[in-house]
Parts: structure tokens; C-alpha cells; sequence
């Protein structure tokens, strides 16, 4: 990374193995702060599935902590022996050694995926702790993309200033943005558990499980979330939860039983936890996005259920985007995704059912001016925020690929 455009440093911090990421100047939203190519990519093998990947199961082969340790371990560990940058980045990755985790936990939680890394025949050569040891740090610091040296040291938050990204048409790097302005020394953070629609049941399940970090039993998000008033609520909550995970990686293609099935699925959260709870925000994104999906699927095409179908998704549209503004900071760049979707379906009802339109939102869109204003908004709203982070990632203000080369933690 060039050191002109660099605008962070590794620094101790009081969590996050004791290291974490902070800003050496001011950060305006919307600045690209890290750009990094990973290590090593994870790329499912031979029975793998998504579900598996996730859950890092063994019976998957090697899944995604699995495929990085093994990366890591093959060939007598040529890896860290012969590439001096590499070892320097994976020696300082928590735990530095096993004395820095619980180590009894660590030894049971793993013990399965130990014993397949150690028959491997592409792993010999290695002691059991060496084998825990390299498990653990991928563990504890890669991304399902992958394992990223650079954003490993970036610690989590439950409200965090910035947010990670790959994008589709260069996977093979990933981007953090700052989601709202930083101040200069402020410690620069992304959230682990992927949205930040999650229960806190859900973000503590996944901390402690992967990370072995007790998240605080406090709310995060000014009442929207917290710990459950009861463990059956925090088990059904969560459930639910997982199974919108499972339903998000469809990859797109959905059906009208897909939408059928979201709109039940969000019936139910409510059925479980307050209206205004962020699970419900995650139920209306379930419905927006298959919902869209299968009106892209049918090319837009107006009549019959295709304009129920558009009066469905722009229900949770609009309610996703209201409740956004509860628990997101202005101009975050998920916003523009559901802007464009409003916008998109506006358009669509507009032209091709415009009763059906003012009838499902008469105190919103009664009418075709208050509509299309509505839509003009939304655009409008769409090309500012993308045009923010476009800025920040111009080739004059984002930083080069973070080179390969091991921190020094300062102070």
C-alpha cells in the first residue's frame, strides 16, 4: 500500500488479541481504507456445500478454516518455512501461541478437524499443537473469501464504522470502506457476522463459536436487538435466523414458493421478537431480494402475478428502507441497493399497473406525482451514495493492493 494514501495503522488495542486497526488521519465516508488480495482463496471441493462451508464442517472434506490451514500446512509447511513474509504476517495472527487461548476448549472444539489435518498426507510432518495452532488462526481471522493478512488485524464491532466487500467483477480482492466519517486515532472496525441485522443471540453464537469471544450482553443498537427475554425466544429467534441464512444462499435464483416461503418466514420473526427488532429488518430483505429476483427472472414482464409479486417486494422495500434509518449511518452503501430497488419497482408499477400502485400504498403513493417523485427520489438517492464511494475508490484517492509484508505494532 502506498504509504501516502496509507490512512491507518496496527496499534495494541484492549480486544482482538490485543492488536487492532486505527486511523492515522481523518476518514471520510465513503474512502476506501484497505484494498488486499488474500493469502489464499476458499474454494469449495468435492462435497462441499454452502451450508457445510459456513458450518466448517469435517465431513465436508476440507471447508473453509479447513482448505487455509491445509494451504498452510502441505508439503511439510513450505509455505511458512520458505516465504518470510508470510510467516512474519501468520506469526502475529491470533493466538501468537496457544497459551493466548483457552486452550482446553480449543483442543475439543477441534479435535476432529486436528485428526484429518494430521492424516492428510499432504500435512505430515507437523505436531498436533502446530496443526491447533494453524487452525486456530484461520479460525479466529479469515473470511469465507478467503484469508486476508491485513483486514485480519481489523477488529469487530456490533456498530461498525466500516464494512467489507468483495465485489463481482474482481473477486479475487477485497475492499473496506468507512460507512460514516473517522476521526483521526479512532480504531477502524467491520462486523464478523456478515449484516448487521443479526439478533444478538445470532452475533454471539457466531463470536463465541469461532472467534471464543464473549460478546457483552448489552444491546447494540438502541433497543433493536439484545439479549432475548427468554432462551426459548433466543432458540427460536435463532433458528429462524439461520434458516434466512440458508434461503440468502440460493444465489439468486429464486421461485414464487421462494417469496411465499420469506413472507411466511417474516410472519413468523414478528410472531417471535418486537416490530421494530433488526431480524425483522433481515425477514423484509429475504422477501425484498427473492421477490425482485423472480421479477428479473420473468424480464420485468407486467400482468397478473408478476404485479403482486412487485406490490410484495416494495412492501418490505419500504420498510426495509424505514427501518434502515434506525440502525445504519446516513448514506452507508447497502442504501443504495434497496434505493435502486424502490426505484426499480416504482418504475415498474407505474408503468404497467398504476391502480394497483395507489391502492396497496394510499397514504405513500396515491397518486402519479406523488409517485414518480418517489421514484425520482430514490434515484436520485441511489447515484449520490454510489457516487460517494466511487470517489473514494478513484485511482487518485484509493490505496494500492496492500503489499505482503508483516506489521509492526506500534506504541
Amino acid at each position: 500500500m502506498t504509504e501516502a494514501l496509507r490512512c491507518w495503522r496496527v496499534d495494541r488495542a484492549d480486544c482482538g488479541g490485543g492488536r487492532g486497526v486505527f486511523a492515522t488521519r481523518a476518514i471520510p465516508m465513503g474512502t476506501l481504507v484497505m484494498r488486499e488480495k488474500p493469502f489464499h482463496t476458499y474454494e469449495p471441493l468435492a462435497g462441499d456445500s454452502a451450508e457445510s462451508a459456513g458450518d466448517d464442517a469435517v465431513g465436508s472434506e476440507f471447508s473453509l478454516h479447513m482448505n487455509v490451514a491445509r494451504e498452510l500446512l502441505r508439503d511439510g509447511g513450505r509455505v511458512l518455512k520458505d516465504d518470510e513474509r508470510v510467516r512474519g504476517y501468520f506469526e502475529q495472527l491470533h493466538p501468537v501461541t496457544l497459551a493466548d487461548c483457552d486452550r482446553s476448549r480449543a483442543e475439543a472444539a477441534n479435535r476432529q478437524k486436528v485428526d484429518a489435518l494430521m492424516v492428510d498426507s499432504a500435512c505430515g510432518g507437523h505436531s498436533r499443537d502446530h496443526v491447533l495452532r494453524c487452525l486456530l488462526g484461520c479460525q479466529h481471522n479469515a473470511f469465507s473469501s478467503g484469508l486476508y493478512f491485513d483486514q485480519a488485524m481489523i477488529n469487530h464491532s456490533c456498530v461498525p464504522n466500516c464494512v467489507k466487500m468483495c465485489f463481482p467483477v474482481d473477486p479475487s480482492q477485497s475492499d473496506v470502506f468507512a460507512v460514516r466519517d473517522i476521526a483521526d486515532g479512532e480504531e477502524i472496525t467491520i462486523s464478523y457476522c456478515g449484516a448487521v441485522e443479526r439478533s444478538w443471540g445470532y452475533r454471539a453464537q457466531v463470536m463465541d463459536e469461532q472467534h471464543a469471544f464473549a460478546l457483552a450482553a448489552t444491546p447494540y443498537h438502541a433497543g433493536l436487538d439484545g439479549p432475548p427475554q427468554s432462551p426459548s425466544v433466543g432458540s427460536s429467534l435463532l433458528a429462524l435466523e439461520h434458516r434466512m441464512d440458508r434461503f440468502l444462499e440460493l444465489g439468486g435464483v429464486y421461485t414464487r414458493g421462494d417469496v411465499d416461503s420469506a413472507v411466511s418466514a417474516l410472519g413468523e420473526v414478528q410472531g417471535v421478537v418486537g416490530p421494530d427488532h433488526l431480524c425483522v429488518a433481515r425477514a423484509h430483505a429475504c422477501v425484498l431480494f427473492a421477490a425482485v429476483a423472480v421479477l428479473r427472472q420473468g424480464k420485468l414482464d407486467g400482468g397478473g402475478d408478476n404485479d403482486e409479486m412487485a406490490v410484495v417486494a416494495l412492501r418490505s422495500c419500504v420498510e426495509l428502507a424505514r427501518r434502515q434509518k434506525g440502525y445504519l449511518p446516513a448514506n452507508h452503501i447497502v442504501t443504495a441497493d434497496v434505493a435502486e430497488d424502490q426505484e426499480m419497482l416504482l418504475a415498474y408499477l407505474l408503468s404497467n399497473n398504476q391502480q394497483l400502485l395507489y391502492a396497496s400504498f394510499p397514504a405513500l403513493f396515491p397518486t402519479f406525482s406523488k409517485a414518480s417523485k418517489a421514484e425520482y427520489a430514490a434515484k436520485k438517492a441511489k447515484l449520490r451514495i454510489r457516487k460517494l464511494y466511487e470517489a473514494g475508490a478513484s485511482p487518485a484517492n484509493a490505496p494500492a493492493l496492500s503489499p505482503l509484508l508483516p506489521f509492526q505494532v506500534e506504541g
